[in-house]
């Protein structure tokens, strides 16, 4: 069987230049010193929100988590969760954003470990704007991060979380992003059509190809 995923839009999600990048951090109230974990999604149990709020509750003291999404209930179950206490205001949970990719571009890391998904989206949409993924190998995610190179596959644990996180944010931002872009590059909105019109070449001739007979004699 032949299974196509999501495509992205490379010119909507793209690096942001050094400009954007400072306004976002600026709009977060973060400095040019501290990181910045990504979450964006709104069923925060399924996604694993709590896991990473104990993850980044773990990290330095230099380690912001910003939250997009969720409902109101959902956001203040998060506020109320011991570590999202314990990180203060090192927690910045936004809610809906129509357009978030100005919180991408303030990031340093991205982060969905989820129980399961299918085609998520928002990883190619991470990855495109030059993020780093760290992630639950489920769907296509283990199709689109390679460890140490556009992230890092990592298990629904807090520790793993953290573990994955502290690599990625170790590492060579400028490596990671460059790579992490030219991920999403092979996944846009082109190369999907591209696949389908492969796979719908490949159906046409193989209707058109002829049968054996039905009695599993020879034709003469």
């Amino acid at each position: 069987s032949v299974v196509i995923g999501n495509g992205v839009d490379p010119e909507r999600f793209r690096p942001p230049t050094d400009a954007q990048r400072y306004a976002a951090r600026a709009q977060l109230g973060v400095g040019p010193d501290e990181q910045v974990v990504l979450f964006v999604g709104h069923e925060f149990g399924r996604k694993g929100l709590p896991q990473l709020v104990e993850a980044v509750s773990a990290l330095s003291e230099t380690t912001h988590l910003v939250v997009v999404g969720g409902t109101p209930d959902l956001v203040a179950d998060i506020a109320r969760h011991p570590a999202g206490r314990a990180l203060g205001e090192r927690l910045h949970l936004l809610g809906p954003v129509p357009d978030p990719r100005w919180v991408l571009h303030g990031a340093d890391v991205f982060v969905l470990a989820s129980a399961y998904e299918a085609y998520p989206l928002v990883v190619l949409e991470a990855l495109a704007t030059g993020l780093p993924v760290v992630a639950t190998p489920v769907g296509s995610v283990p199709d689109l991060i390679i460890n140490g190179h556009n992230g890092q596959l990592v298990e629904r644990a807090p520790e793993s979380i953290r573990a994955g996180v502290a690599h990625v944010l170790a590492g060579d931002r400028a490596f990671l992003g460059a790579a992490a872009r030219a991920t999403a590059l092979e996944h846009t909105w082109t190369a999907v059509a591209g696949h389908y019109l492969v796979l719908l070449r490949e159906l046409a001739q193989s209707s058109t190809r002829p049968h054996g007979r039905a009695d599993g004699g020879v034709a003469g």
